[in-house]
């Protein structure tokens, strides 16, 4: 392990004072007079028995009592960024071909009695035109659209 801080003193003084173990970090740097070029490394234990624990602690420097309990832990490194999550399926629709529909079909004749499925249309944009969606093939029910009724016969003419 490597040893930091100020020389030791006076035998005397050392019988008084306990050894303390602390980790590398900025505020041992600063409490010791540790240069910015030459810092100590984070991820090792120093000790010291001219300094007390209240000095060390007051100065924002963490104290263990010993070098077994001494666990001075590397900063974590950032966690990877978490890749994008690819968008959902789109969701597949089904519904019935009904005249309100054609108008999203230009290019296809559409039969009122038949179910179409759709994994570009939202389900939304489909109920908005007034149109049943399924969420399954099996429930998909169509029905042809009645022929809508003949026109009113016209006004009858007066005699001349």
């Amino acid at each position: 392990k490597d040893l930091a801080g100020p020389p030791i003193c006076r035998p005397g003084r050392l019988a008084r004072r306990m050894r303390l173990w602390y980790c590398g970090s900025a505020a041992a740097n600063s409490y010791f007079h540790i240069s910015d070029s030459n810092p100590l490394i984070t991820t090792h234990c120093y000790t010291t028995s001219s300094s007390g624990r209240k000095e060390l602690e007051e100065s924002g420097v963490t104290v263990f009592d010993s070098e077994e309990s001494c666990a001075c832990l590397p900063t974590p490194p950032a966690p990877p960024p978490q890749p994008a999550r690819p968008p959902p399926p789109p969701q597949k629709i089904f519904f019935c071909g009904r005249p309100e529909i054609w108008p999203l079909f230009e290019d296809e004749q559409l039969l009122t009695n038949t179910c179409y499925a759709s994994t570009k249309l939202q389900k939304e944009q489909v109920m908005r035109l007034g149109v049943n969606v399924y969420l399954d093939w099996q429930s998909c029910q169509c029905h042809p659209t009645p022929n809508p009724p003949p026109p009113p016969p016209p006004p009858p003419t007066p005699p001349p």
